[in-house]
């Protein structure tokens, strides 16, 4: 693997001139530390000129920074105040390792949009995308600025930053940045880890499959990059064993979104046969696939199929075919990824892992 030097990616900059930016720091660290709370008034452009032996035009420049980042605002013929809800306190970051508008994601979709909702005059929620690519568009570098400005009151990973783990970025290695990482076990670098129960989907699909009196179940999982870990394909058969279940080696199928068509017709080809032979159950384990698959489904003719589709709550994807809706709900994923970044922020040390209970459809959320 190419190692990316993302650290060094700074250098590159334009540098701002000494003594502006030097008091900029300070005010800001003043802003940052407290001392300066929201809504206090900043000293005058002549004070800091004075306690800065710096020129008229330094001072006003460094407010226009200031004004400009966000922490500070100037009301006519009153002065400049520090802003009621200034970035280090207010702004947070969502940082994708892909673009879920490029990529099809469904999750990754899901998360954006809850986080969207927590948007407020009072909170400011931003969306990064492919920031372990710093040269496509510069996305990285905004991130990058922004936390390096302290303009960030947390910043959560909607995947494990492999890459910038790897090539040692501030974003992940700086202090004092409150940090949650969207992954499927504890977080090697300590940071606070929330993710669905991946282990607890197939067996309750299993078990509603065989409630239903099903005998014969097929599985398709999602194959790739995107994808969800799901169990070992050997140990499926196994889970639905233990409830009654069979499922036969040509019934495991792994697919991607992209395939479009042939994805119906891997929904045609598990149905083929009779009906005595071919599954009477289907669990798509994740809801990129089920719009197509269900759609071969439906032209297959097999009507009397049981289908239980993952989902992400409040998110549904479309079905062609009636489907028990199993999955997780991500609108609770990013209140607690918010509230592990406030328990941060007051100096408290949240759980090391959180697990998301596998729910249907209207069933109330565990945590």
């Amino acid at each position: 693997m190419e190692q990316m030097s993302f650290g060094l990616s700074g250098r590159n900059r334009r540098r701002p001139p000494v003594k502006r930016e030097r008091i900029v720091r300070h005010l800001r660290g003043l802003i940052v530390s407290g001392k300066l709370a929201p809504g206090a008034r900043m000293p005058t452009h002549k004070e800091l000129a004075r306690r800065f032996d710096a020129e008229i035009q330094t001072v006003c420049d460094v407010m226009r920074v200031l004004s400009e980042d966000g922490f500070i605002e100037t009301r006519k013929r009153k002065g400049s105040f520090v802003v009621p809800h200034p970035p280090h306190l207010a702004q947070f970051a969502f940082a994708y390792p892909f673009n879920p508008d490029v990529m099809p994601s469904q999750f990754y979709r899901a998360i954006h949009d809850e986080a969207a909702r927590w948007q407020n005059p009072e909170r400011r929620v931003l969306s990064f995308y492919d920031v372990e690519k710093p040269l496509m568009g510069g996305t990285y570098e905004r991130l990058l600025r922004l936390a390096e400005s302290h303009r960030l009151a947390g910043l959560i990973f909607a995947a494990n930053p492999f890459q910038l783990r790897f090539a040692k970025s501030p974003l992940v290695t700086m202090p004092d940045l409150p940090r949650v990482v969207i992954e499927t076990a504890p977080d090697a670098g300590g940071f606070p880890s929330v993710y669905p129960d991946l282990d607890a989907f197939l067996p309750k699909a299993f078990e509603h499959l065989a409630a239903r009196g099903c005998r014969r179940v097929a599985v398709v999982q999602m194959a790739g990059a995107g994808s969800m870990p799901v169990p070992e394909l050997t140990r499926i058969p196994a889970l639905a064993a233990n409830v009654g279940l069979t499922v036969k080696a040509e019934w495991l199928q792994a697919a991607t979104p992209s395939t479009g068509p042939w994805l119906g017709q891997l929904g045609r080809l598990l149905m083929c046969g009779k009906p005595g032979e071919r599954p009477d159950g289907l669990v798509i384990a994740d809801d990129n696939l089920v719009p197509d698959l269900t759609a071969g489904v439906a032209e297959s003719g097999a009507h009397d199929l049981a289908v239980v589709a993952h989902t992400n709550f409040p998110h549904p994807t479309p079905s062609a075919i009636p489907a028990a809706r199993l999955g997780y709900d991500v609108a609770n994923l990013v209140t607690i990824c918010m509230d592990r970044i406030e328990q941060q922020r007051r100096g408290k040390k949240p759980s090391a892992m959180t697990l998301l209970p596998a729910l249907w459809e209207g069933e109330g959320s565990e945590l």
